[in-house]
């Protein structure tokens, strides 16, 4: 009797009070623009302020159409049609009969989206108040891409990084690296950032690409609403509800490179009263990727002779599930899970890693409430990560083990000694809510608490047998306020403090005016975001080169003198740098979080229905600038011979150990192996502050109904860094381009014929990653890129082609990795049955 009491008061506090309320009844009707006729069968989606679906339906043969039993509250009513561009208007609902007519002008792109992101409620992309750009459902299903990342190369001011058909990065502003992780991804706000190792694998985020519905990025820098991870920008994929995208799909597809992948993807409403809705999907993918063989250089950048022996052969296998539950037409419960398993090489800042059975996985649970007990729209989520590194292990560790002539172990040996082992996982914790106060007063706040558990049992990291395990949890509230009282014009400003229990606090603030005329919007903006140490930087205990063994305990001691022995070391809690006599010559500091200020002037706007520019200027400024792996040096020590004898001045390298808290630093000692310091250990640290500015430009022009061209270009310039401590070397260099540019064609009609020719180019420039392969001149390179596809057949059969480098452009986008040619494959798609809601 108990347990059906508590059942039944969680199910009465998870239905909104308005369940009880009068309700209100939204008609009207829709029509093309240029010639008035009725649009039959469009689609017209309702949507709660946070950008939860609410209700649908479609408008019959006259172009009307009804939505009944519908609280009274603030929407936003969206209506899409195929061969239109997508409408959509803000109402508020009264009790009773609100009409609202829309009219649709032809179209074969979306030049005014509705997203969710920019500011964490249902808006118009026009009247954000960010840089935000989405990537519409058709572009989704007809790329094709190897992997999620992939979908991203055509976003304005990204730059997007592509080492191969299994692993595509994306960063925003400059400072990336060989496995870069400035932008926050989500899936529907559920983190797909590995809990061990950091950053994404794109291969690996149990992310099903036909259930995509629409990807929105923010670029630049947002943590007033996002937190640690978004000091680069936002990437938020929303996949698709069964509401609004029932039906089942089965695709096909074969390619260059020995590709091969099959997919599919169903979703149900169930029920005579559609309360129940379900969907499943699973996804395979295999292919030989461009080959990614790698020469390593000494550090001076001269060839070794020595090369990695990487499996070149791709394997990704994906399967989601969610099942849905409507107690109101207002409410939304799920729950959702999902796994994938890939193989392939991927590039990062400890050398080529071997990614072999990497297993990834999660479960959400989520609550949405349309009308909040008359505050508003809600959320409340639950999300629990995990992943597993099954076999992976270091490439370029194996090679030079092998290439030792004192190594007495087998490749299999090295492979086992050097494999990793990465068993992490995170909860997350949820709830935001927003609410109009008279409808020019609006408001989102929210809370949000995650728990970070990563576990390598010391192969990496610093958690091993005689470390401790690592736990972070990060406590994040957040509040943002829009007040639309004036005419055209809209004051924003939000705020988020967030407490990492090791990193201490933050506050990033966002403030901002904008101009908001119809279909317009030029605002200027003041944010400030910052980025958390990443858990590597913090936490490592990796071992880089040299000799193959454990991580040594303790003090690092000599090693062999026919032996160079490199380790990468975290500094989460800082270092104490000591001479052979135990005295104190320097200092590493705890690290902190680096942080962002940053000024934006923006310019979004759609001309006579045909023109859509997106334009952004940026000022910015990076205080605490984390460096990459940095070898630990003291220039005022004299390292001598065993003779006594003077041999170097300056440069010395030092191993080095982390003081306990509260005990004396034990004493380290110079190694001095034939007559040289032959140990070398790499740390991370904060340091600097350094000022850029750039600016993004996106323009789309609606040539005819059928036909569109859209094009970008990019600017970033970056000044010399300030304030550098003296035992800094060298400062890093921004690892970008300062000129990019895309262009692409697009044509679609009714009967859904569909295709792109999309080009990017990249200006050549200089990259400076963490191991010696990884550095060099990127020579400036065209791609371009064309897909495709038209209705087969029969009814719901559609074929498509999908081509990367139409022109087989040989050429690389990080030094060290594959030379990148031709890549091309065909689909058969097939789409039947559903039901909504």
């Amino acid at each position: 009797m108990k347990t059906k009491f508590i059942i039944y008061s969680l199910l009465f506090l998870l239905m909104p009070f308005s369940a009880f309320a009068q309700s209100a009844t939204i008609k009207g009707h829709v029509h093309e623009k240029s010639s008035g006729e009725p649009v039959m069968y469009a689609s017209v989606v309702l949507y709660s302020s946070g950008g939860d679906i609410i209700a649908g339906t479609a408008t019959d043969e006259n172009g009307d159409y009804t939505l009944n039993n519908v609280n009274p509250g603030v929407y936003l009513l969206e209506v899409t049609s195929v061969g239109y561009a997508d409408n959509s208007l803000k109402l508020t609902a009264i009790e009773g009969e609100n009409v609202l007519d829309f009219e649709l002008f032809e179209s074969t792109a979306t030049l005014d989206a509705v997203t969710i992101t920019g500011n964490r409620r249902a808006q118009r992309v026009t009247e954000t108040s960010t840089s935000i750009q989405v990537i519409n459902t058709k572009s989704i299903e007809t790329s094709k891409a190897t992997n999620t990342y992939g979908l991203l190369k055509g976003v304005t001011g990204v730059d997007y990084m592509e080492t191969g058909m299994g692993q595509q990065q994306v960063n925003a502003r400059g400072y990336a690296s060989a496995f870069t992780g400035g932008m926050l991804t989500l899936v529907d706000y559920r983190s797909v950032i590995l809990p061990g190792i950091g950053g994404v694998f794109g291969p690996a985020m149990a992310l099903n690409q036909n259930d995509i519905k629409q990807i929105e990025v923010i670029v630049g820098p947002n943590s007033a609403l996002y937190g640690a991870n978004a000091s680069q920008g936002v990437v938020n994929i929303i996949t698709k509800n069964p509401k609004e995208y029932s039906g089942h799909s089965i695709s096909v597809r074969g390619g260059t490179n020995s590709q091969f992948g099959a997919s599919f993807r169903t979703s149900l409403m169930l029920g005579e009263n559609r309360k129940w809705g379900y969907k499943l999907s699973g996804e395979y993918f295999q292919g030989n990727d461009f080959d990614q063989t790698t020469q390593l250089l000494t550090a001076e950048g001269s060839p070794t002779g020595i090369f990695t022996d990487p499996d070149n052969h791709i394997q990704n296998v994906t399967g989601t599930g969610a099942l849905y539950f409507f107690p109101t037409d207002n409410t939304e419960i799920s729950a959702s899970g999902g796994y994938s398993n890939a193989d392939y090489v991927n590039q990062s800042n400890i050398g080529d890693l071997q990614i072999d059975d990497f297993g990834f996985w999660y479960a959400q649970v989520r609550a949405n409430f349309g009308n909040f007990f008359g505050y508003g729209s809600a959320f409340l989520q639950a999300n629990y990560t995990g992943n597993d590194a099954g076999k992976t292990y270091n490439l370029v560790n194996v090679a030079e083990g092998l290439a030792n002539p004192d190594n007495t172990l087998t490749k299999q040996q090295l492979i086992e000694q050097e494999t990793f082992i990465d068993k992490s996982k995170r909860y997350n914790i949820e709830f935001q809510n927003n609410f109009d106060i008279i409808e020019t007063n609006i408001f989102t706040w929210g809370v949000q608490y995650t728990n970070t558990q990563p576990n390598s049992e010391g192969t990496f990291l610093s958690d091993g047998p005689t470390g401790n395990p690592i736990k972070l949890n990060d406590v994040g509230v957040y509040l943002q306020y829009e007040n639309e009282m004036v005419r055209n014009f809209g004051f924003f400003g939000s705020a988020r403090y967030d407490y990492n229990d090791v990193f201490g606090g933050r506050v990033s603030p966002k403030i901002g005016l904008a101009f908001k005329p119809k279909n317009h919007n030029i605002r200027l903006a003041y944010n400030e975001a910052f980025g958390s140490p990443p858990i590597q930087p913090a936490y490592a205990a990796t071992h880089l080169f040299g000799p193959v063994g454990p991580l040594p305990a303790g003090v690092i001691g000599p090693l062999p003198s026919n032996s160079t022995d490199g380790w990468l070391r975290g500094a989460f809690d800082g270092f104490t740098l000591l001479d052979a006599d135990g005295n104190e010559i320097g200092k590493i500091d705890k690290l902190k979080p680096s942080v962002v200020k940053s000024f934006e002037l923006g310019y979004k706007g759609l001309i006579i229905n045909k023109v859509f520019i997106d334009a952004t200027v940026y000022f910015s400024k990076i205080n605490n600038f984390l460096s990459s792996p940095q070898r630990i040096t003291n220039p005022e020590v004299l390292l001598e011979a065993p003779d006594g004898s003077e041999i170097h001045t300056g440069l010395g390298w030092w191993d080095l150990i982390i003081t306990p808290p509260g005990q004396a630093p034990v004493a380290t000692q110079i190694i001095q192996a034939e007559g040289f310091n032959d140990e070398v250990v790499f740390t991370y640290f904060n340091y600097g502050t350094v000022k850029q500015w750039g600016f993004d430009i996106g323009l789309t022009y609606q040539i005819t109904k059928n036909w569109a061209i859209n094009g970008s270009y990019s600017y970033i310039e970056f000044q010399e860094f300030e304030d550098v401590p003296d035992f800094v070397l060298s400062t890093p260099i921004p690892n970008t381009p300062s000129n990019k540019a895309r262009f692409g064609v697009k044509y679609s009609n009714v009967k859904g014929a569909y295709v792109e020719l999309a080009g990017r180019w990249i200006q050549s420039y200089l990259f400076e990653g963490a191991q010696a392969y990884q550095r060099g001149q990127v020579p400036s390179y065209a791609v371009i890129d064309l897909k495709g596809e038209t209705p087969f057949f029969a009814k719901g059969l559609v074929f498509g082609i999908s081509i990367n480098n139409l022109f087989d452009n040989n050429h690389i986008e990080l030094p060290g990795t594959a030379t990148l040619g031709f890549l091309g494959s065909a689909y058969f798609t097939y789409n039947f049955g559903g039901n909504k809601y």
